[in-house]
């Protein structure tokens, strides 16, 4: 392959990147959201609540399932994992309704802010700091500290070094 085919391939992609961004950020779409895979870290009860409906289900008991799945519910009415189970033991009963509520709930997730990182055009800084949550963020801002404390590459989703010495 020639150099001068590579270099028309990287610069065909990177036009066509352009040209998506472009054409997203002026339709107004905004980035789906981030799925939600893990429990709310204010209540850990979720999570086990969510495991003993999960080992129930598994296990062939319906009604123990669906016992436990409301009670993440009542902690955690966003919780999509949850949904999507609830949806799927609706199905099994033959209860297409409750199957489509619960599985449109799941697939809408919850109203926390989260965003896919490569959706993002030019949105700014908070809408960047919600495609890092939590402490993945601080971790991040570290290691852009220690690698790199004069922001040299701070082009496209940018993440400022923490502060403090490197």
């Amino acid at each position: 392959m020639s150099l001068t085919f590579v270099v028309i391939l990287a610069v065909g992609a990177f036009v066509a990147g352009v040209l998506l961004s472009m054409i997203v950020a002026s339709l107004g779409a905004r980035a789906p959201r981030t799925p939600r895979v893990e429990a709310a870290p204010e209540d850990p009860q979720v999570g086990e609540l969510y495991a003993q409906g999960l080992q129930a289900q598994r296990a062939g008991k319906q009604t123990e399932a669906m016992a436990a799945y409301r009670a993440v519910l009542r902690r955690d009415p966003g919780h999509g994992e949850t949904h999507a189970r609830l949806g799927e033991l609706a199905r099994e009963r033959g209860d297409d309704q409750s199957a489509l509520l619960h599985s449109l709930q799941a697939l809408r997730g919850d109203d926390r802010p989260g965003v896919y990182v490569n959706f993002l055009s030019d949105e700014g800084a908070e809408r960047v700091r919600e495609a890092y949550p939590g402490p993945t963020w601080d971790r991040l801002a570290a290691v852009k500290r220690r690698y790199d404390p004069g922001n040299l590459f701070r082009r496209n989703q940018n993440i400022p070094p923490a502060s403090g010495p490197a």
